[in-house]
């Protein structure tokens, strides 16, 4: 949410070739019930990505407010450059 912030991770799901299933076990992830999916396709000659968030925003109402103004816009922004990141690093090789 345009700050840094710290937290922990345990592999839930994997599937070799297939998907990695994390979910945040410290931090203010933890707190907002984050689960990631990442997944690869074969696709032709190439390998398709996919990244699936879930998160349930804390304090209710409020949290749901928060979630339509800012939350999910800037979940959608860091998954967006974590992928554009990851891209970039594999096209390297």
């Amino acid at each position: 949410m345009g700050r840094k912030m710290e937290w922990d991770g345990r592999v839930i799901e994997w599937a070799e070739n297939d998907s990695v299933v994390w979910q945040a076990i410290s931090g203010t992830p933890e707190a907002m019930r984050m689960k990631a999916a990442n997944r690869v396709k074969k696709e032709g000659d190439g390998t398709r990505y996919s990244l699936e968030v879930e998160y349930r925003p804390p304090y209710s109402i409020l949290g749901r407010i928060m979630d339509l103004i800012t939350i999910k816009r800037n979940i959608r922004k860091t998954a967006q450059h974590s992928t554009q990141n990851l891209k970039r690093i594999l096209e390297q090789f």
